[in-house]
């Protein structure tokens, strides 16, 4: 479930100084970097650390910059390579966000929106299965189904037309391998696949690279109150309560928050559900409501005695939970291998769902953000053939 969580955070307006004249950093693997305040550009979000500003970062996405949703919708995709993942600046506890402004007057509304990794693919996104349970995309440069900076730009010579993705490496495309946001789920980064493509019933076949890693927006949360102080700029601190992950700003840039102050890597877990809490005069009960990790995960074993793909399922209960103003999300889940932790998809209201190999061992089955529904979860050995590389 997508929604949206209204924050009624106050914003505080930091008293900064500028610092040495330098000017921009504008590397190409680099995040944009300023150290005057007063060469901050019109209109632009930065993380403030010591006195240096790092500029939010947008590059290709399925969305224009400054567009504001007022809820997470998963048809908002942003692409990223190994180059353009290094241009989003770090956040880290202690942080602020600030925004310039040299004219107009400032709404006073900020949306936060989050997006979940969905890990590497090939540059497509918004495939959507039609009566034949194909799943199509527009090859329509206009439509923005298609990453122009991949390796898949190549699909988009097939012209302005509807097209189905009948197999990748060798495998039939179903369900089980497609995210909510309509990418291909289940390739490995840098791999390059053999992908047989139908327009009408003309067979095309490309050799694409799974060279972009797609985010998807799940939730916004919106930050309302403010007030004006005597400076340049707009502190903004975000709440407590956020987990780890990327985060995009009034639709301006992305940055990456890390919470447990350690520097970004592969091995950071970008995808745990957010538990607001809310405003009390009571410290130790927020921070109790703050404990998403240890409070709100139930964990099975499942012990496979077999190498294989595997179909895991998770269904739970759809009756909406609301906690003080906000409405909760719906609970996302994880297997959990030596090799790292994969989540499943939403399928369908009330069922989340992946494909995955697994080999002979135990593994962890995490539900996260149920809030008291009731589960039940479900391990099969699967139908399909597992995608491979050429």
């Amino acid at each position: 479930m997508i929604l949206k969580k209204v924050l009624l955070i106050g914003l505080t307006l930091s008293l900064l100084t500028g610092c040495s004249s330098e000017d921009s950093q504008d590397n190409s693997n680099e995040a944009t970097i300023e150290t005057n305040v007063n060469k901050l550009k019109n209109g632009s979000f930065y993380i403030e650390r010591d006195n240096t500003y790092y500029e939010a970062f947008l590059g290709d996405a399925t969305f224009t910059r400054n567009s504001v949703v007022k809820n997470g919708d998963s048809s908002r995709v942003a692409w990223l390579n190994e180059s353009t993942d290094t241009k989003i600046p770090t956040m880290y506890p202690g942080d602020k966000i600030v925004y310039r402004q040299n004219e107009g007057i400032f709404e006073g509304d900020v949306t936060v929106e989050r997006f979940y990794d969905l890990g590497y693919t090939i540059g497509v996104c918004g495939l959507k299965a039609n009566t034949a349970g194909r799943y199509t995309f527009d090859t329509d440069v206009k439509e923005l189904n298609v990453n122009p900076s991949s390796d898949a730009n190549q699909l988009t010579s097939a012209g302005d037309s509807q097209a189905v993705i009948e197999s990748i490496g060798n495998a039939k495309l179903r369900s089980g391998n497609i995210s909510e946001a309509g990418t291909i789920i289940g390739l490995e980064k840098g791999k390059t696949y053999s992908t047989d493509v139908y327009v009408g019933t003309i067979l095309k076949n490309y050799k694409i690279k799974a060279d972009v890693k797609a985010l998807m927006s799940t939730e916004t949360y919106e930050i309302k109150n403010f007030e004006y102080m005597q400076n340049k700029t707009i502190s903004i601190t975000l709440p407590t309560w956020l987990n780890s992950g990327y985060y995009l700003i009034e639709g301006y840039g992305f940055i990456k928050y890390s919470t447990s102050g350690k520097e970004w890597d592969e091995s950071t877990d970008v995808n745990v559900p957010n538990t607001p809490t809310y405003e009390s005069s009571d410290n130790s009960e927020n921070e109790k409501k703050q404990s998403l990790e240890s409070d709100d995960i139930q964990e099975e074993k499942i012990v496979i005695n077999e190498d294989g793909d595997y179909k895991v399922s998770v269904s739970y209960e759809t009756k909406e939970i609301k906690k003080g103003n906000y409405k909760v999300a719906d609970p996302k889940a994880r297997i959990i291998g030596d090799d790292g932790a994969t989540f499943l998809s939403q399928e369908e209201t009330g069922k989340l769902e992946t494909t995955i190999k697994l080999v002979k061992g135990e593994y962890k089955l995490q539900v996260i953000g149920l809030s008291g529904r009731t589960y039940s979860y479900n391990v099969e050995k699967a139908k399909w053939q597992k995608i491979k590389e050429m």
